[in-house]
């Protein structure tokens, strides 16, 4: 059985119409950060908020 590879193995940039305009302040905020670990921090927090997601 051939193993599919993984997104995070050969990531690809994905587009959902409408999403960037719909959260533009959270796009602003990721652009300002320097590392991924920022992003990944800011964007679920944002996911924690927005849709109740836990954090845990």
């Amino acid at each position: 059985m051939d193993r599919q590879p993984l997104f995070n193995e050969h990531p690809q940039p994905q587009h959902i119409a409408g999403t960037q305009e719909a959260a533009s302040g959270l796009f602003e905020l990721l652009a300002e950060q320097s590392t991924p670990e920022e992003c990944g921090r800011i964007f679920q927090d944002y996911m924690c908020v927005v849709f109740g997601f836990s954090s845990g």
